[in-house]
C-alpha cells in the first residue's frame, strides 16, 4: 500500500478506533454505574441487553424500511429495492456465518 494511502485514510481508521474504544467504554460503564446508583442485578442485566437486541432488531427490520425508501434511493442508481434487500439479506447471513466460525476456533 502506497504510502501516499495510507496518510491521506489514517484519520478514517483514527476516528473508527475511537467510535470502537467509545462503544466498548460505554458499555462497561453503563452496568458499573447502574450498579453504583443501586439498580437491581436483574434490571441492570435487562437494560444491557436490551443494547444488544436493539441490533437484533435493526438488523432484521432493515431490509423492510429499505425496501420501502429505496424506491427513492436506488432509482436513480438503476438499482430496485428488492435487489438491495437481497444484498444486505446475503451480508447478514455472511456476518453471522463468520461470527459462527469465530466462535469454534475460540473453542478449539
Amino acid at each position: 500500500m502506497p504510502v501516499r494511502t495510507v496518510v491521506a485514510i489514517w484519520p478514517l481508521f483514527a476516528g473508527l478506533s475511537l467510535i470502537g474504544l467509545a462503544v466498548g467504554v460505554q458499555g462497561s460503564l453503563l452496568g458499573v454505574r447502574a450498579a453504583l446508583e443501586g439498580f437491581d442485578d436483574l434490571l441492570i442485566g435487562l437494560l444491557m441487553s436490551c443494547y444488544f437486541a436493539g441490533f437484533l432488531a435493526g438488523s432484521l427490520l432493515t431490509p423492510r424500511m429499505i425496501q420501502r425508501v429505496a424506491c427513492v434511493i436506488c432509482k436513480p442508481l438503476g438499482m430496485g429495492a428488492n435487489e438491495i434487500a437481497h444484498w444486505l439479506c446475503i451480508f447478514n447471513h455472511l456476518c453471522r456465518l463468520r461470527k459462527l466460525a469465530q466462535s469454534i476456533l475460540q473453542q478449539c
